[in-house]
C-alpha cells in the first residue's frame, strides 16, 4: 500500500510519516518511507513517502498511491503531475482551501481552520481521519506508532488529538 503526503515545511510531514511507518510495524508490516524538501528553513514543500506491505518491499518509489494526504499548496505543487494518473480507488484527503488538479480519485475534503487546528497538527490529524474511517491502518495501530515516536506531554497530547479526530469520522 502507498501513501503520499503532500505538505509544507513546518507541518510535521516527515514525523507523519515515521509515525505511519511505526504504525504499520506495530502490525507486522515491512515499510518504507522516502522524504523530500528543501534545505530552507520552514519554507517550501515537504512530502513523504511511506510503503506498508506485508511482505518484502523490492520497490521503495511510488507508483500508485492508494491514499494521498494534500496538506498545503506547496506539496500540492511539487507532486502535481501525480493528480491525472490517480484512480477512482484513490483517496485523498485534502484540506478544504486547496486548490487540486483534476482528478479521477476520490476526494475529501478536511476543514482543518474549523475544526481550529493548526498548521503542524493537520498531517496527524489526517492520518486520525484514516485510521478513524478504518482505511489502512486502525486507531491502535496509530496509538502503537505514537508511543513508540512520542514520550511524555507530546505522546499525551498526540493521543488525545488522534483519539478526538478518529471519534468525529464516520466509519
Amino acid at each position: 500500500t502507498e501513501i503520499l503526503l503532500l505538505g509544507a515545511a513546518g507541518q510535521y510531514i516527515n514525523t507523519a510519516g515515521e509515525i505511519l511507518c511505526l504504525a504499520g510495524m506495530s502490525a507486522g508490516l515491512r515499510v518504507s518511507q522516502k522524504n523530500d524538501y528543501p534545505i530552507t528553513v520552514l519554507r517550501g514543500h515537504s512530502v513523504a513517502e511511506v510503503v506498508l506491505a506485508p511482505g518484502a518491499i523490492d520497490f521503495t518509489g511510488l507508483t500508485a498511491p492508494s491514499v494521498l494526504f494534500c496538506l498545503a499548496a506547496e506539496g500540492v505543487a511539487k507532486r502535481k503531475e501525480l493528480f491525472t494518473r490517480l484512480s477512482k480507488e484513490t483517496l485523498v484527503y485534502a484540506a478544504a482551501e486547496l486548490n487540486l488538479p483534476d482528478t479521477d480519485a476520490e476526494v475529501r475534503r478536511i476543514d482543518f481552520a474549523g475544526r481550529r487546528l493548526p498548521s503542524g497538527q493537520r498531517a496527524l490529524a489526517a492520518l486520525a481521519m484514516l485510521a478513524g474511517a478504518g482505511r489502512l491502518l486502525s486507531i491502535e495501530m496509530l496509538l502503537a506508532g505514537l508511543a513508540l515516536r512520542y514520550r511524555g506531554e507530546m505522546l499525551s497530547a498526540a493521543r488525545e488529538l488522534v483519539l478526538a479526530i478518529a471519534a468525529e469520522t464516520e466509519r
